[in-house]
């Protein structure tokens, strides 16, 4: 998609004479940068064009990282993708895992399975004996 595609497709729903107005632009300045020439550019250079002009000519692609984290993202390069999606995956797991496991627990709670099945004691300790005197037993 061109950029004055995505610029007028982004103003849509708030309309391009209050999203001008909001940047303190004209509104023939916004139409301008959303409109396209018979060879498909936009008119004028948009802010899209510019950014992609300057990661060009500095070669620092930190502008690209400061717009996905102003955006609540990261910017990733294509040799990082991987290693990302594995990271992404781990701690997927990691949550699945956690969710299953008190799941299950809640299950036994709810099931009774909790208490020992011998005596009916709820109070034994490691070694499968009661902590208290059977005097004491409920």
């Amino acid at each position: 998609m061109k950029s004055h595609e995505v610029l007028k497709e982004a103003c849509q729903e708030q309309g391009c004479k209050a999203v001008a107005a909001a940047l303190g632009v004209s509104h023939s300045l916004m139409n301008k940068w959303t409109a396209a020439r018979p060879d498909g550019r936009s008119v004028e250079l948009n802010p899209l064009d510019r950014v992609t002009a300057l990661v060009a000519l500095t070669g620092d692609e930190r502008l690209l990282e400061h717009l996905c984290q102003a955006a609540g993202g990261e910017f990733v390069r294509p040799g990082e993708l991987p290693a990302l999606v594995l990271r992404c995956l781990s701690r997927f797991k990691a949550e699945i895992d956690a969710f299953i496991k008190q799941w299950q627990t809640k299950k036994k709670m709810e099931a009774g399975e909790w208490r020992t099945k011998t005596t009916g004691c709820r109070h034994r300790l490691p070694g499968g004996r009661c902590g208290f005197k059977a005097s004491q037993r409920n």
